[in-house]
């Protein structure tokens, strides 16, 4: 990677890389933009966003038995590398990556990168909470960006989502690029009206997928379901299919009010948020049902797990 130049850009507790093969250094921090989607709506820009969680003491095994400090985790930070090399080479097919594309080399550099953040904010930050939130975004076959920010969630975690539905569906639902400024309106007008999240549906009202999310449902016998075509296949997605029997199909909106008992959206920050109404019907008594619960807490043991942990947290430290 002798060739590889990166510039650093900081904004409070922010920080923003580029690393490049040709020596080109984008000296425009307003580039900080792209990240809400709102400067970048191209197709042939791919992106993964992912977070550091905290693992806290009860929850880690050490070999003495004694009691651990809180360890700043990352869950399946390979995957989410994986998922931006495997749309890139969707996006650019039959075209050769430039070096630092390569997965041991981009986990290196993120890893590094979250843990000088958090020296950083031990010094400067100290009262801020020390996960992070992290863009890796691609806009072509040359040059990689990481961007590093608090941590945030889109939508409240703390009690049951209200979500709208409306007609609306990705270009390519299969590759996660920039393209998104659509659902980033959908999304707006719905907030404004009350709601956490938007439910994306065919021409024929087929339920797809959340516009920054994916949908399950469990129906009133207790199977779960997914649906099986024209949604984003997120990571967490899979994780909930890998821990769950999940039939994946196909219904109109009418018909998962009809039959679905409970409703949830899962999504890489967010983890598993169970639904409380779609438009104006409650589902499941405007609660989080049991069996969505049950789910929860069989994830959660699942990512603690799991966890890969890169620092420890120090006394005086949030947690």
């Amino acid at each position: 990677m002798s060739q590889t130049s990166n510039m650093q850009y900081v904004s409070g507790n922010s920080q923003y890389y580029i690393f490049t093969t040709d020596g080109t250094r984008v000296e425009d921090p307003s580039r900080f933009q792209l990240y809400d989607g709102a400067s970048d709506s191209s197709l042939s820009s791919v992106y993964t966003t992912f977070s550091t969680q905290l693992l806290r003491p009860e929850n880690i095994n050490t070999r003495s038995g004694e009691k651990s400090a809180p360890q700043v985790c990352f869950f399946q930070l390979d995957r989410h590398i994986e998922r931006l090399l495997d749309n890139l080479g969707r996006v650019y097919p039959g075209q050769a990556l430039s070096s630092i594309f390569d997965k041991q080399w981009i986990r290196g550099q993120v890893i590094s990168a979250v843990r000088d953040r958090l020296l950083q904010q031990k010094n400067d930050f100290p009262d801020e909470d020390p996960r992070a939130k992290i863009r890796l975004v691609s806009r072509n076959i040359h040059s990689l960006e990481l961007f590093i920010e608090g941590f945030q969630t889109l939508w409240p975690t703390d009690r049951p989502l209200r979500v709208a539905s409306t007609s609306l569906s990705r270009q390519n639902p299969r590759v996660k690029t920039c393209n998104i400024s659509h659902t980033r309106a959908a999304r707006a007008q719905a907030l404004e009206k009350g709601f956490d999240e938007v439910l994306l549906l065919d021409e024929e009202r087929f339920v797809l997928e959340g516009a920054t999310s994916n949908v399950f449902w469990f129906d009133r016998e207790g199977t779960l379901h997914t649906p099986s075509d024209g949604c984003l296949l997120g990571i967490t997605r899979e994780n909930i299919l890998a821990l769950h029997a999940c039939e994946q199909d196909m219904l109109t909106l009418d018909e998962m009010r009809t039959r679905a008992a409970e409703v949830f959206l899962t999504q890489s920050t967010s983890g598993i948020s169970p639904v409380a109404y779609i438009d104006d019907k409650a589902v499941s008594n405007g609660m989080t049902g049991p069996l969505t619960q049950s789910l929860i807490e069989t994830y959660t043991d699942f990512l603690n797990k799991h966890a890969e942990a890169i620092a420890e947290l120090t006394p005086g430290q949030p947690v």
